[in-house]
């Protein structure tokens, strides 16, 4: 079974284009041209389409979201880990009080106006210290949260032979936190140059390298770097967005809250060869495959029938 450790993959780079100011005297040119060439209609025969079909919309609110968004949270780790807790990962959970949530939702919502604000100011990107002081004011709103953080962490990494711990919500991890992120940037480049030319030429091989090091830089050793993490992903604000908002149209399960905080003891015997989803359906396991699967690892190729009759088993 998976642990949320998988890697998120970065997108290929995209072609070369001009920047927009390149682009925009061009365009603006071609449509001048363009303009003596247009035929003036009468109004009797326009038809202006611009206006939203609400017609092809569907309902704004989905007659089950109240029992989907309580799925997706009862589905969280606190609800399968007892059940579970032989078969999985040593791990401490740690009490998220709802204020410590709304005021990780608001820092990330804070953070996005200021880069929006950037952006719209022309600013290829936000003031880094604009964005340090809203990453220190809420630690420092948040810190009881760090230590009691830092007590879980601690404790989970005297557990693991490589010192370390994995630190998410009870439902999502905070894999795609630009820290994590940026961590394992530099990690890849390190090992590429370090790397062998038929290695560096391997497509196959680079990608193994780098979700390698996006799984390590997810691994922590304190509760500040474990907040610094939870603050600093997209996935962790809309889980707790989502968790304080409650679903539409359903007053009564707005007040519904149950997220927490787990810790879990860091295993490096977990490899991405190891990883396996399973999709199951009435109580059934219906389907099986890699959890990184656009990675090839032809050293699985023999293990198939033992991979599928151990994971069976085990189901």
């Amino acid at each position: 079974a998976t642990s949320d450790l998988g890697p998120s993959r970065p997108k290929p780079p995209r072609a070369i284009l001009p920047r927009p100011s390149q682009r925009r005297p061009m365009f603006l040119s071609g449509l001048a041209e363009q303009r003596s060439k247009l035929k003036a209609v009468p109004v009797e025969d326009k038809r202006d389409r611009s206006a939203a079909n609400v017609g092809l919309s569907g309902a704004d609110v989905l007659a089950d979201e109240a029992e989907r968004w309580k799925y997706f949270f009862d589905a969280g780790c606190e609800g399968w880990f007892d059940g579970l807790k032989a078969h999985t990962f040593r791990s401490s959970f740690v009490e998220l009080k709802r204020e410590e949530a709304a005021c990780i939702v608001e820092h990330w919502e804070e953070r996005r106006r200021a880069i929006a604000a950037a952006e719209t100011d022309g600013r290829s990107a936000a003031n880094p210290e604009q964005l340090a002081a809203l990453l220190a004011q809420a630690a420092a709103h948040l810190e009881p949260l760090r230590e009691r953080l830092h007590a879980a962490v601690a404790a989970e990494c005297a557990a693991s032979s490589a010192g370390l711990a994995f630190v998410k919500l009870s439902t999502r991890s905070p894999k795609d936190s630009r820290t994590a992120l940026a961590k394992a940037e530099a990690a890849y480049a390190v090992r590429l140059a370090e790397a062998t030319e038929g290695v560096v030429s391997d497509d196959n091989e680079r990608w193994k390298i780098l979700s390698e090091e996006v799984t390590r830089a997810g691994a922590v050793a304190s509760g500040a770097a474990a907040l610094e993490m939870l603050l600093d992903s997209e996935r962790i604000f809309e889980d707790l967005e989502y968790a304080l908002r409650g679903p539409k149209g359903a007053e009564a399960e707005a007040g519904v809250y149950n997220m927490s905080l787990v810790a879990r003891a860091w295993d490096p015997r977990l490899t991405l060869q190891s990883e396996f989803r399973g999709i199951a359906w009435g109580g059934r396991l219906t389907c099986l495959c890699q959890y990184v699967h656009p990675l090839c690892f032809s050293e699985l190729l023999g293990l198939k029938d033992r991979i599928e009759v151990d994971c069976c088993e085990l189901f």
